[in-house]
């Protein structure tokens, strides 16, 4: 995929290092996934050709720009819920200035509101992408709303593994729910092979969760993942109704 795939609006922006508010004003573009993050996630979306997803977190609108442009190349019936109760408070309404210059407007539907708000009432999810807090019991939390509304084969994408709390959050889901995690090309897994085959050794050891730390035998870092990383819902939650199910992460 080309770059120029990319919303024209969000090119600019990638390329001036600035936005436009909703007043007008210019603020810096400086809290967003990159150009290489973006055209990775467009070509995830418009293979998924989701008909019903959800964002979590709106800030300056580059995610959201690259998603509707996937939806609208696409060709199929779709609609995408963004969610951001401090646009105008923190953002200055940059990115709802954002997804009106893309002229997608008709595909997204916003909400002023958090998670817990909105996505309940939502219907079947195919795509879910969460960019917010990055607190670990809110993402967590959004996580498992998400979840409940995703249908199987659906993907969650999440943004800034190089957080400690985005790596617990990933490990909690590799480990204790079915999930899978989805590699993208433009990760750099490539630095993260001797840490997947060490890991691949000491879990094949007898005790192992018993003996090593969690993140030795799971690891999760940026190099192996991607700042950019996502979960594929292999088969819906069937846990224990006991609440006994439990594995370390």
């Amino acid at each position: 995929m080309s770059a120029s795939r990319l919303p024209d609006a969000l090119l600019a922006a990638y390329r001036t290092g600035h936005v436009p508010t909703a007043a007008g004003r210019e603020v810096r573009f400086d809290s967003n996934i990159s150009q290489q993050q973006a055209t990775a996630l467009y070509d995830v979306v418009l293979e998924l050709k989701p008909q019903l997803s959800v964002e979590v977190g709106l800030a300056l609108g580059a995610s959201t720009a690259v998603i509707l442009q996937a939806l609208a190349d696409g060709g199929q019936p779709a609609k995408h819920h963004v969610l951001d109760p401090f646009q105008e408070t923190d953002w200055h309404g940059a990115g709802l200035e954002m997804i009106r210059r893309t002229g997608f407007e008709h595909l997204c539907a916003f909400h002023s509101a958090y998670a817990e708000e909105v996505v309940p009432g939502l219907g079947p999810l195919d795509f879910a992408f969460i960019d917010a807090s990055h607190l670990f019991d809110f993402t967590l939390t959004e996580f498992v709303l998400c979840d409940k509304k995703l249908r199987v084969g659906g993907l969650i994408g999440f943004h800034d593994l190089w957080m400690g709390a985005q790596q617990k959050l990933l490990r909690f889901i590799l480990t204790n729910r079915h999930y899978e995690a989805v590699r993208l090309p433009t990760s750099a897994a490539r630095q993260g092979r001797g840490r997947r085959a060490l890991a691949r050794l000491l879990r094949a050891l007898p005790l192992a969760r018993h003996v090593f730390n969690p993140k030795l035998l799971q690891p999760t870092t940026e190099e192996e993942y991607g700042n950019l990383f996502l979960v594929r819902k292999l088969r819906e939650d069937d846990r224990p109704a006991d609440g006994r199910h439990y594995v370390d992460f």
